[in-house]
């Protein structure tokens, strides 16, 4: 179909009209350019709609897994507390010349944890990507990048402490194999030291108060680590 422009300009040129002919193409021009930067401005306006929903579900999905760190980090901090009280509550059965039945369960309970201890993994899904410093898609909201990166600096530095606290622990619990015995049914108990050998062993004693020490650091280290991850689930609740 032949443009009424085009009919419009070739009438003029064939007239003679060059300046009216001009303007009409200039006018023909601008009308396609605006058509254009139109177009552009929908196109840009999709885009941003997309990209503010795939926001709005990567919140949801962070916000979940935020949520899923938090409740490993309260296992880590229950556990940890567990395994100490356990620990601390073995000290003074090492004082006794011989156990009685009544508290065999708390020798076994306490030289039960006196080995290698769980490590926290909280870098899991799109928090894992914020811990390990992939901040693409909160970038649009300067606040939510900031916090991100705040806690990416704060979970990272006491991450360390923990995998150097872990190793330590792990050390400490290689160093009591040498007390490991094989009379099990006498002291009628899970584990297999001995205990006339590790009652009257100082390095028992002091590698055991090393790992009940150290137990605690991490459930408070872990708890500090919960605290910042509340604090920036918080910040997320606020985009719902």
């Amino acid at each position: 179909m032949k443009s009424p422009f085009r009919s419009i300009r070739q009438k003029l040129f064939n007239e003679g009209k060059l300046v009216r002919y001009l303007g009409y193409a200039v006018g023909e021009i601008a009308l396609i350019i605006i058509g254009i930067l139109f177009a552009l401005k929908i196109n840009n306006m999709n885009e941003d709609r997309k990209a503010e929903a795939e926001f709005d579900l990567y919140i949801v999905q962070l916000r979940a897994d935020v949520q899923l760190a938090i409740e490993s980090t309260e296992a880590t901090i229950t556990q940890a507390e567990n395994r100490a009280s356990a620990g601390t509550a073995l000290f003074p059965l090492l004082q006794y010349p011989e156990i009685k039945a009544e508290q065999r369960e708390v020798l076994e309970n306490g030289l039960s944890f006196l080995g290698k201890f769980p490590r926290l993994q909280i870098d899991a899904g799109f928090l894992g990507d914020i811990l390990n410093g992939d901040r693409d898609v909160i970038t649009r909201n300067n606040e939510l990048t900031r916090k991100a990166m705040d806690l990416e600096r704060f979970v990272g530095r006491n991450m360390g402490y923990l995998v150097n606290i872990y190793e330590k622990i792990n050390l400490a619990s290689i160093g009591l194999l040498e007390f490991r015995g094989d009379n099990r049914e006498e002291l009628d108990i899970g584990m297999e030291y001995n205990f006339d050998e590790i009652r009257s062993s100082e390095k028992f004693l002091y590698t055991t108060q090393f790992i009940v020490s150290y137990t605690y650091s991490i459930a408070e280290i872990s708890r500090e680590i919960e605290s910042q991850l509340n604090d920036f689930l918080t910040v997320l609740e606020e985009y719902e």
